[in-house]
């Protein structure tokens, strides 16, 4: 029987092995789409949810063991789907009929009911896809087709003594297996029958032991056997798995550079003449001085406090800017000062003043750049309190001004409830372990923003937000 005459659904849902342990344990249905992939490359976010799950489950039980990083387990996906590829390559075009012949010897060596146990207690204990989702019963499954089996067990076999697999071990331990069948001696009576029995592959090794060699090669580094199997596997491999296997590897150095930068030393930063690449450092680009400029006396006010402070010293209520009095432009002109500097003018986020005052500041005002708009404020008297300012100060030679940085805006801005598709954003948190189950701070209808729950208990510092669609969900 061919290898995958009668199977082409993957066997393990995340292309690692995954014991029904860990299945239950973890909970591991929750955490897949309703509608699972065929692909394992599709689930990258829920791998990563997993290792989350798994950690803070250790974590809990405080028991001193490793953490599993995430790309420890994506490194695991991308290194079981090149070992698959070229073990289903051998026995479907190198060796055509072997898996038959495997079931067959260990018919002869085990016995047919033996056989037959261990083909049921792996399903058992290590869940085909179909049977963990409950689509197939497990008698039916091992009753159809016993390849996919043989083979994953090999494959366990060749997991379970990769030294590199470190923290994840635990998902996919063996030892049940061990106890409960004849496995141990079927994968080293087997490896033993493929040695000697079964012919090479078209590299000169036999089958276990071409699966072995990126372990032997980088014992210590799943990143290192897969840039092992890149160099030497790049003919066994289809030319899409290898653009994945790259695209993988990118993936776990940039991960890996960022773990480096939060543990290690920082990087030298280096300016000038080549610098990043380019071969001339980059030219300045200053405006021209208008006669004006060299001269300018400024003075800066933060136009809130500053309001506030002349309310209080005039005796009188002052909150719009046509509210200023002539005498204050006046003082300002007779100590020498030739242009004013207004600092939080614009429409600001009610957003970021209620996040402030939930977390216990019930006197604070939005921050001066978490912005709804770039229009002046509605409590400073809008557009028309500034002309009036504005008016009244150029008649004294007082020159106005402000700053924008016209990406800043509140998590409630008009381009976030309007146009949500100028941001960068992803279906589901960037980390799995961010919840957001807080208030919704948003007052348009239809929308809702919430924070990352650890702004809250001080955990975390929000730094992305959640967007919904209430309409569309």
């Amino acid at each position: 029987m061919a290898i995958g005459a009668d199977r082409q659904d993957p066997y393990f849902v995340f292309g690692f092995p995954l014991s029904d342990r860990s299945w239950r344990e973890y909970a591991v249905r929750d955490l897949l789409p309703d509608q699972v992939p065929d692909d394992p490359d599709l689930l990258s976010w829920e791998i990563r949810t997993l290792a989350e799950t798994v950690n803070r489950s250790r974590r809990h039980r405080a028991e001193g063991e490793p953490d599993v990083p995430a790309e420890v387990l994506l490194a695991l996906r991308t290194l079981n789907q090149a070992l698959r590829h070229v073990a289903r390559r051998y026995f479907a075009v190198e060796n055509p009929g072997g898996l038959a012949r495997c079931r067959a010897w260990a018919d002869a060596q085990l016995g047919p009911a033996n056989t037959t146990h261990l083909v049921r207690t792996f399903c058992e204990l290590f869940p085909p896809l179909p049977v963990a989702l409950e689509r197939e019963t497990l008698a039916a499954y091992a009753a159809s087709d016993v390849d996919p089996a043989l083979l994953e067990m090999m494959l366990l076999f060749v997991n379970v003594t990769n030294p590199a697999t470190g923290p994840a071990a635990p998902l996919f331990d063996d030892n049940e297996l061990r106890q409960r069948s004849s496995y141990a001696a079927f994968v080293t009576g087997l490896e033993q029958y493929l040695d000697t029995h079964e012919p090479p592959g078209s590299e000169g090794r036999t089958i276990f032991s071409l699966l072995r060699a990126p372990a032997l090669a980088s014992p210590g580094s799943l990143f290192g056997q897969l840039e092992w199997i890149r160099a030497n596997w790049g003919h066994l491999l289809p030319a899409d798995f290898l653009r994945r296997l790259l695209a993988a590897m990118d993936i776990l150095k940039e991960i890996d550079l960022a773990r480096s930068a939060e543990y290690g030393p920082p990087p030298v930063l280096s300016f000038g003449a080549g610098a990043g690449g380019w071969s001339e450092p980059e030219p300045e680009a200053f405006s021209a001085d208008a006669d004006w400029m060299p001269n300018v006396v400024l003075m800066a006010k933060s136009v809130y406090v500053w309001l506030d402070q002349l309310s209080r010293w005039h005796g009188r209520e002052i909150r719009t800017l046509d509210q200023i009095p002539d005498g204050e432009l006046d003082r300002l002109v007779a100590w020498g000062v030739n242009g004013l500097w207004l600092i939080g003018l614009w429409q600001r986020s009610e957003a970021s003043r209620r996040i402030k005052q939930q977390m216990g500041n019930d006197d604070a005002a939005a921050s001066a750049y978490a912005l709804y708009d770039y229009r002046i404020a509605d409590d400073l008297g809008g557009e028309g309190a500034w002309q009036n300012l504005s008016e009244r100060a150029g008649a004294r030679g007082l020159r106005l001004a402000s700053d924008m940085v016209p990406n800043h805006m509140g998590i409630d801005s008009r381009w976030v409830v309007e146009h949500p598709e100028y941001f960068l954003q992803l279906p589901h948190p960037p980390y799995p372990g961010y919840r957001y189950g807080g208030p919704d701070v948003c007052d348009t209808p239809g929308v809702a923003v919430r924070i990352e729950d650890g702004y809250r208990d001080h955990s975390d510092a929000a730094v992305v937000f959640q967007r919904v669609d209430e309409h569309s969900g």
